[in-house]
């Protein structure tokens, strides 16, 4: 077992006690957990399953929505995704 795969799992496991605990450091613990399986999985010749941690490394409304900005705009966002 490999660290990148000790880390991957780390942070995945991290990453899911910051969400049942509702934590906003929840994202970055699940894009450092999408870097650590995008080398993985890069390393062991899976690149679709690569080029999907990319998407969801790249996905903008996952960082700039969530965690950058103020509680007051994140429920606007929301609330206009949903009405769409």
């Amino acid at each position: 077992m490999s660290v990148t795969e000790i880390l991957g799992f780390v942070t995945g496991a991290l990453c899911v006690v910051l969400v049942v605990r509702r934590s906003i450091w929840n994202w970055p613990a699940g894009l450092a957990n999408n870097g650590f399986y995008l080398v993985l999985f890069a390393e062991a010749g899976l690149y679709a399953d690569a080029g999907l941690q990319i998407v969801y490394l790249l996905r903008p409304e996952k960082v700039v929505a969530t965690f950058l900005m103020t509680e007051r705009f994140r429920s606007a966002w929301h609330r206009s995704w949903a009405l769409e």
